[in-house]
């Protein structure tokens, strides 16, 4: 899947403890990160700067360093993958070890770099995976408390179909289906899983061009309905894809509560 070292370990052992953040410096240098997300990197840099000199002995962290913070605290991170300049292919799967495009014959790194015995991939793609993100959601106590709600509304329903001759009085909700039923019946699903609905849609962005432009949205089932399709509770995400050969995916939202 692309993790290693720590991220990956952090994915199988997870942290328990709350999150904790003690420095103002870094709590403020967040703040302004979050607020700045459809900004540039020279607006927050610019921000810094002002509040540095208004304040002086501030020391907030740079647009790198506070991307670090946030991957650091939240074990969120993404997988960083070579692709063809021209959007062709991925260099994954079975494309991994291909130097040039089986497409267009561009090669995958910088010829100059090459020469000097560096490897520098020409362009990148990340990849955010959905593992880090639902563990950062458990991470905080309210966040937590709202990933409660599958298993609850699920006893519910088993509850209602035992006075109801097996009926279901409303369905009002994914839970309420026979499929979804007779996976918690039969242990499939588990109070432990967490469920996730994928909603996937494309589009022919050139008449003439064979990729298409395609954005999928992960929705967290374990959240209740009056949080469930608020947008800050989605994790999206947008990508190229060509018939022949890879996709290519980048997700947007880093976790609602962070």
């Amino acid at each position: 899947m692309g993790l290693t070292g720590e991220s990956l370990d952090r994915l199988c052992n997870p942290p328990k403890q709350v999150l904790e953040l003690d420095d103002p410096c870094q709590k403020l240098a967040i703040r302004n990160f979050m607020a700045l997300e459809h900004s540039s990197e020279d607006a927050y840099e610019k921000i810094r700067m002002g509040i540095q000199a208004c304040f002086p002995g501030s020391e907030l962290p740079s647009f790198y360093q506070v991307k670090r913070l946030l991957c650091d605290f939240t074990g969120v991170t993404s997988i960083i993958s070579h692709m063809c300049i021209n959007l062709c292919v991925a260099f994954v799967g079975p494309h991994a070890d291909f130097d040039t495009c089986p497409e267009c014959g561009e090669p995958c790194f910088d010829q100059l770099q090459q020469i000097r015995g560096n490897k520098h991939p020409r362009a990148v793609f990340h990849t955010i995976p959905i593992g880090p993100q639902l563990q950062a959601l458990w991470r905080h106590p309210e966040s937590a408390e709202k990933m409660h709600y599958h298993w609850n509304k699920t006893q519910q329903i088993l509850d209602a179909l035992l006075v109801n001759d097996g009926l279901v009085n409303t369905y009002d909700d994914i839970f309420c289906g026979s499929t979804y039923l007779q996976g918690a019946l039969d242990g499939t699903i588990t109070p432990d899983d967490t469920l996730l609905m994928i909603s996937i849609d494309g589009a022919q962005l050139y008449e003439s061009k064979e990729s298409d432009c395609w954005i999928y949205i992960w929705i967290i089932l374990e959240l209740s309905l009056d949080h469930l399709y608020k947008k800050k509770h989605h994790l999206t995400c947008q990508g190229l894809w060509h018939p022949h050969y890879s996709l290519c995916l980048t997700h947007r939202n880093m976790p609602a509560d962070f």
